[in-house]
């Protein structure tokens, strides 16, 4: 079962131009301690978005092959 019929939203891709992914990856500590680490919503990728803000039960199931 894929992320997107499980949730019915989209998996957030993000891209940012940096070597080191350092402060952008949640370590096991960090884990523990509830904290999570990610990107920007400026960084996010909109264009990875396979679901539609709009779309039905039906256009999950289309894109979900």
């Amino acid at each position: 079962m894929s992320y997107i019929s499980a949730l019915k939203k989209n998996l957030s891709v993000f891209g940012v131009k940096a070597k080191e992914l350092g402060k952008f990856t949640t370590s096991e500590k960090d884990a523990e301690k509830g904290k999570s680490w990610i990107p920007d919503e400026k960084f996010k990728l909109n264009s990875e978005n396979v679901l539609q803000e709009s779309s039905s039960d039906e256009e999950v199931k289309e894109t979900d092959k």
